[in-house]
């Protein structure tokens, strides 16, 4: 999930969605860290650190359009799905 909302919010929106259960292995963040886990120190998206991210990520909240924009194309770039290699 995506979302312009707080992060509470967001978190509780997706516990009632049921995107988010207790006991599984996931990741909340707001866009700004999202930024920070995925950028070198240049600034430059690092696709290694952004395929560490994307698995658990259940729900990004404060996110900025261009920050779903790169989630997306992120995951697109991903080499970590087999159905995605050449």
């Amino acid at each position: 999930m995506v979302t312009g909302d707080n992060v509470n919010t967001a978190r509780a929106i997706a516990i009632q969605c049921g995107i988010l259960r207790p006991g599984d292995d996931f990741l909340v963040v707001e866009g700004k860290e999202f930024n920070e886990r995925i950028r070198d120190e240049k600034g430059r998206l690092d696709q290694s650190k952004l395929d560490q991210i994307w698995p658990k990520l259940r729900v990004m909240a404060r996110a900025q359009p261009a920050d779903k924009y790169v989630l997306v194309k992120g995951i697109i770039d991903s080499k970590l799905n087999p159905q995605r290699l050449g």
